[in-house]
């Protein structure tokens, strides 16, 4: 095995959680753009809107999204615990959070930048505003549907820009810190308490 590979190997880093969780959002929001395209050439009239269905549409995606930015950070707390447990790596509790926020930093500053900025009396501070809001939308439409049942219409509503941004470090968190302690959601799912327990036990221990 070459050197170089044998060091990444060992490695762990903050931005390739932070990336991995990015490209999951983008490639569930992506696809939620093109049902979007899809749905506009063949919902009947009378049967709603585009922006009724593509709601309906993105409350699975929102869960599908969700699981895979739970998923990346779970594995990379457990890869996390192998590496300190053979002590190629120190122990680094707060990098759930460090991944979470750099991932949420694009999507917070084009919120900031729609909220305050769409609708301005300055025409250059308004156009600003917009794409901000469009890059917004492409990075967040898996979850459309809070954007649909808060009532935004001409801009997004706070809660549609900023819910999303929070829910990456929260996600971020939970499933590092899970994952360096081998703990299995789906187990607590499926299993009662004390069996869940023993699983988790069994596993891996921490």
């Amino acid at each position: 095995m070459p050197k170089t590979t044998e060091i990444n190997r060992l490695k762990n880093p903050t931005g390739a959680l932070a990336t991995r969780m990015l490209t999951a959002l983008l490639i569930m929001s992506m696809t939620a753009l093109v049902l979007n395209l899809v749905l506009g050439t063949i919902i009947p009239e009378g049967w709603g809107s585009n922006a009724f269905w593509l709601a309906c549409i993105t409350v699975p995606l929102t869960f599908i999204v969700c699981g895979s930015l739970y998923g990346a950070a779970w594995q990379c707390g457990e890869r996390e615990y192998n590496l300190v447990k053979h002590g190629h790596l120190r122990y680094d509790p707060y990098k759930g959070i460090k991944a979470g926020v750099i991932a949420a930093v694009p999507g917070l500053l084009f919120a900031l930048l729609a909220i305050t900025m769409v609708g301005s009396a300055n025409e250059q501070a308004d156009a600003w505003g917009l794409i901000a809001q469009f890059l917004h939308t492409c990075m967040y439409t898996a979850f459309y549907w809070l954007d649909y049942v808060t009532g935004g219409e001409a801009s997004l509503s706070a809660a549609a820009l900023f819910l999303p941004v929070f829910a990456v470090p929260i996600l971020s968190v939970a499933g590092f810190y899970l994952g360096y302690r081998a703990v299995y959601l789906r187990t607590y799912i499926f299993y009662n308490k004390e069996e869940a327990g023993k699983i988790t036990k069994n596993a891996k221990p921490r």
